[in-house]
């Protein structure tokens, strides 16, 4: 099964909620040159705009959800390949014991329950196998080259893939943490090239939110009540292993760290090796400070936005300084001009 990744993605990925994580960069300039007036004054005037990342709410009618605190929470130890279906990341917070754990929301099969990350295997077998488009750079961020195969658990739904995202709408979550929680990559184990990356619809480019082509810890702040669905790209067959820490702010000041690890057999072959597979290697020391955001899907685009509109603001002021200079100097041309004219009118009154 092959699917083109430049025509296979969703219009959005994130449900009524404020998701800065779905923008689209759209670079809007504009050139605005003084009238010959103004030419004949103080000279030609060029702005050009900076470019500004317009962020695009919308709703996406297959990622409304409701999280309960009431959803079981499977006993560790009780393995599960997810082979398909849809699976979520994400903090829980027990509501009697105030525990925080970072699971997996199986919702696969009715009713939904949470599942820990030590007993799960993504299977990412030929189903997920997709075709990188031949003309298009856009994907070298994922160490592939145009027209080679990669493995996707993809942004939107497919058939027989496993659909993985991740929300923050546990509802005891929603009511103890500050704002949103901060997801790290943490590091990558497996043959080739791992990233993470969000697209909007029509010729958006790719949003890279990890890549283990950056031997460094790559966080995302992520909102409180969100949920969010991205491209998980692997270059290789292999078993891949990828750890994410969630940093919880919570209100009272203090922060709640979590680094679990994901296993993913990519391709069939590697499904056996992948369940007793282990993590070799240390995380990477984490980039985000106690209490920080980390930028990334929902405040990527709006850090952008937010610069971008100070330049604009900027912009706009230095017009509007020029415009009124044109004022001063337009009045004062007229008031040479009236000057001129009633003195032109005295002289020929003189005369008669």
């Amino acid at each position: 099964m092959s699917i083109n990744l430049k025509l296979r993605v969703p219009a959005a990925c994130v449900n009524k909620a404020r998701v800065g994580a779905l923008a689209t960069s759209m670079a809007i300039v504009s050139s605005i040159a003084a009238p010959a007036a103004t030419v004949a004054a103080i000279g030609a005037v060029h702005v050009a705009l900076p470019a500004v990342a317009v962020a695009q709410t919308q709703d996406d009618p297959s990622l409304e959800q409701t999280v309960t605190d009431a959803e079981d929470v499977v006993t560790l130890g009780t393995q599960k390949v997810f082979d398909h279906g849809h699976a979520d990341l994400g903090p829980v917070v027990n509501a009697d014991s105030g525990e925080t754990r970072f699971l997996v929301r199986d919702d696969s099969e009715f009713p939904p329950k949470w599942r820990h990350l030590s007993d799960t295997v993504f299977l990412v077998d030929d189903n997920a196998k997709q075709t990188l488009p031949e003309e298009s750079q856009s994907f070298e961020f994922t160490g592939a080259k145009p027209g080679s195969h990669v493995w996707v658990i993809p942004q939107s739904e497919v058939h027989g893939v496993p659909w993985l995202g991740w929300n923050t709408q546990n509802p005891t979550l929603t009511k103890t943490s500050d704002r949103g929680i901060t997801l790290e990559f943490a590091g990558h184990e497996g043959d080739g090239q791992f990233s993470l990356f969000l697209q909007n619809g029509g010729f958006a480019e790719p949003q890279v939110l990890w890549t283990s082509a950056k031997n460094e810890s790559q966080p995302m702040w992520v909102d409180l009540n969100t949920h969010t669905h991205a491209n998980w790209v692997f270059t290789q067959p292999g078993v891949h292993k990828v750890a994410v820490r969630a940093l919880i702010p919570l209100l009272d000041g203090t922060t709640k760290e979590i680094t679990e690890v994901l296993t993913f057999a990519v391709g069939k072959e590697s499904l056996e090796e992948a369940k007793s597979a282990q993590w070799d290697g240390e995380f990477l020391p984490s980039s985000t400070k106690s209490g920080e955001k980390g930028a990334s899907a929902s405040t990527k685009a709006k850090d952008a936005s937010d610069e971008d509109n100070s330049s604009s603001v900027a912009v706009w002021i230095f017009i509007a300084m020029i415009l009124i200079a044109l004022g001063f100097v337009i009045a004062g041309l007229r008031m040479r001009a009236s000057a001129k004219k009633r003195k032109e009118t005295a002289a020929q009154n003189g005369q008669r």
